[in-house]
C-alpha cells in the first residue's frame, strides 16, 4: 500500500469542505439570494366616482367611509343626495361603509346608486343603520 488511505479520506474531505461555499452559490436558485417579500399590490389612483342616495325619510346625519377613512358625510341630509367622491377602484371592485342615523322610531331605507369613471351604474338598498356595500 503506498501511503496511508486515511490521510488521502482527509485531504479529499479539506478539499470539498474548501469548495463547499463555491458549489453552494452555483447550486442554488438565482431568487434566493433575496428574502422574499410580501404581496406586491399595484397602486391605483383616486378616480372620482358619482353617488347619489335617496331616502324613504331623511336621516339626521350619514356618513360614506373608504377604506377606514370618511371621504363624505352630511348632517340633515334631503330626501335626495348628490356628490363625488375620490376614491381608489381597483379591478376587485370597492367597499364602501354606509353609516345612517335615523330618526327614532322609524323604518325607512336609502337607495345607493354609484356610477364609476367608466360610467358603469350600479344600485343597492341600505336598510341598516350601519352597513358595508361592495360595488364591481
Amino acid at each position: 500500500m503506498r501511503g496511508s488511505p486515511l490521510i488521502r479520506a482527509l485531504i479529499v474531505f479539506v478539499a470539498l469542505l474548501a469548495l463547499a461555499p463555491l458549489l453552494w452559490q452555483m447550486t442554488r436558485p438565482a431568487g434566493a439570494t433575496q428574502a422574499p417579500s410580501g404581496p406586491v399590490t399595484p397602486s391605483v389612483e383616486a378616480k372620482p366616482v358619482k353617488m347619489e342616495l335617496t331616502f324613504t325619510v331623511p336621516p339626521k346625519r350619514v356618513s360614506v367611509m373608504h377604506l377606514s377613512r370618511e371621504v363624505w358625510a352630511k348632517d340633515t341630509p334631503g330626501a335626495e343626495e348628490e356628490a363625488e367622491l375620490s376614491i381608489s377602484w381597483p379591478k376587485e371592485g370597492v367597499e364602501l361603509r354606509f353609516k345612517v342615523d335615523w330618526p327614532e322610531g322609524t323604518r325607512a331605507a336609502m337607495r345607493v346608486k354609484i356610477t364609476d369613471s367608466e360610467q358603469n351604474e350600479q344600485e343597492q338598498t341600505v336598510w341598516e343603520p350601519d352597513k358595508v356595500l361592495t360595488f364591481k
